[in-house]
Formats: structure tokens, C-alpha cells, sequence
């Protein structure tokens, strides 16, 4: 009997995984063992592949680590560039931003951990190809931030000091998420933990800027 299913190549899935479900994986077991300690066979093992079949997706784990990462700067600076786009004034852009840095940091656990893990050891990451994002997001802020002293609606500070401080007060928080939850004794992704996160941080940014509560 003669076969007429084509022949699958060397390394191609029998059944195959959602890129966005491998990139996801990817991005747990980095952000919890880091670049060096997470490995290409535990990341296939957690999808169910075998590590050639992962191989067929990213030609490296290199690769691999440097698209979940990227994924995270576009997140982070598209972020940026709709609270920008909003009308209002400048309070009201600001709670914009944060809503979407909050809610986005919220509902990808692991990325902020791996964002700030990657920023603390210098990883390929942020010491090559996404070193200009980096840079362009917190250059944004900070020109947003100063175009708000400039029209007079927050005090003159240091826009690129404010722009970190602000960016910490977002980051640090669904980084450690262990020490938080200790601190307030309830689970940090919770939804009702990010909505009261959320109120927490625009109030938080609001007097960083010297802009009265909404």
C-alpha cells in the first residue's frame, strides 16, 4: 500500500504548537531560571514537543530568548505611544499610560521579572539589538513627561529621573511577586489584586508628577 501523506521534515512537529504558546512557555521559564539556567528541552518538554521540534521554530535559544523579549519592549512601547495618542489633558494620558503598563505587566506574569532580570545582568538583550529600545522608550517618557512641565501642568523636575522612577513604580512591583504577595497576602495576577494595584500606582504617579488626583 502506497502512502500519499506527505513525508513531514527532519524536525517538524507531528503536531504542531501556537508560536504565541511556545514564546509564552519560553518566557516563564526564563523569567524564572533566567537565560543561562532555563534550557531548550525543558521549554519543549513544557509544550509537549521534542527539543528538535522546538529547534524548527527558533533556530537558537539565543533566538528564542531575544523574541520573548522583544515581544515585551513592543508591548511596553506601544504602551507608551497610545497614552501619547489620547486626548485629555495631561493627568488624564498619564492614567492612561499606566493603565496599560499595569494591565499589561498584569496579564503577562514573568515578563516584568525577565524584563528586570535581563536589565540587571546586561543580557544579550539589552547589551545588543534591543539596547535602542530600551533607550527610545525611556527617551519617550521622559520627552512626554517634559512636554507636561513645558505646558505647565506639572511641576519642572528632571523628566529623564521621573521617567525611571515612574518606570520602577511599574516594574518592581509584578518582578518580585513573592515579596509582595508575603507583604499583602494575597496572589499578585489575582484580577482584583491588579484593579487595586492599578488604583494604587495612578495615585502613586500622580504626586511623582505633583499633578492632583483624578
Amino acid at each position: 500500500m502506497v502512502s500519499t501523506g506527505r513525508k513531514r521534515r527532519p524536525g517538524r512537529p507531528k503536531n504542531p504548537v501556537a508560536r504565541e504558546t511556545l514564546l509564552a512557555l519560553a518566557l516563564g521559564a526564563f523569567a524564572e531560571r533566567g537565560y543561562a539556567g532555563a534550557s531548550m528541552a525543558e521549554i519543549a518538554g513544557s509544550a509537549g514537543l521534542r527539543k528538535a521540534s522546538l529547534f524548527h521554530h527558533f533556530s537558537s535559544k539565543e533566538a528564542l530568548y531575544l523574541e520573548v523579549l522583544a515581544g515585551i519592549a513592543s508591548g511596553l512601547a506601544t504602551a507608551l505611544a497610545d497614552a501619547r495618542l489620547q486626548g485629555g489633558d495631561f493627568g488624564d494620558r498619564l492614567d492612561t499610560l499606566g493603565t496599560i503598563a499595569t494591565h499589561y505587566f498584569g496579564g503577562h506574569p514573568g515578563a516584568a521579572q525577565l524584563l528586570l532580570r535581563e536589565l540587571l545582568d546586561g543580557g544579550p538583550f539589552s547589551s545588543g539589538p534591543g539596547a535602542p529600545a530600551i533607550q527610545a522608550t525611556l527617551d519617550s517618557l521622559a520627552a512626554f513627561l517634559q512636554a507636561g512641565m513645558l505646558q505647565g501642568e506639572i511641576p519642572y523636575q528632571d523628566p529623564h529621573h521621573l521617567a525611571l522612577s515612574i518606570a520602577s513604580l511599574h516594574l518592581t512591583y509584578y518582578a518580585a511577586p513573592k515579596v509582595c504577595e508575603d507583604l499583602l497576602e494575597a496572589e499578585v495576577f489575582e484580577a482584583s489584586m491588579n484593579e487595586a494595584r492599578l488604583e494604587a500606582v495612578l495615585e502613586q504617579v500622580r504626586r511623582l508628577c505633583g499633578v492632583a488626583p483624578a
